[in-house]
């Protein structure tokens, strides 16, 4: 019997680094695209790892500022809600301190 082996190959060989790490980026957004549209609602989207991800550049972008007050922020807060869930605009999204974002949707007087 003659065995056959075959010379494993990279996933990603072929390519620069950089471009596999462009499509390692591709696959790994639409595994995330893949758990959102496994979603039923808006409460199930924002506890994706896509929305996580999503926050944390949010609040990396606005230097964990709330945007209303300066205080530590914790919380990022649509704008304006996306028709797709995942398909936010990050200029719609903001970095918001808990009191803020509860004042926001009218949750303190």
């Amino acid at each position: 019997m003659n065995i056959v082996y075959q010379e494993y190959e990279e996933p990603f060989s072929g390519h620069s680094c950089e471009e596999a790490d462009k499509i390692e980026e591709v696959l790994t957004d639409f595994e995330f695209r893949d758990e959102i549209a496994r979603c039923k609602d808006y409460r199930e989207y924002v506890n994706t790892n896509w929305w996580r991800r999503l926050s944390e550049q949010i609040l990396a972008r606005d230097l964990y500022a709330c945007q209303d007050c300066g205080e530590p922020a914790t919380v990022v807060h649509h704008l304006e809600y996306p028709k797709v869930l995942g398909d936010e605009d990050p200029d719609d999204l903001i970095s918001l301190c808990r009191k803020c974002h509860a004042e926001r949707h009218g949750k303190l007087h």
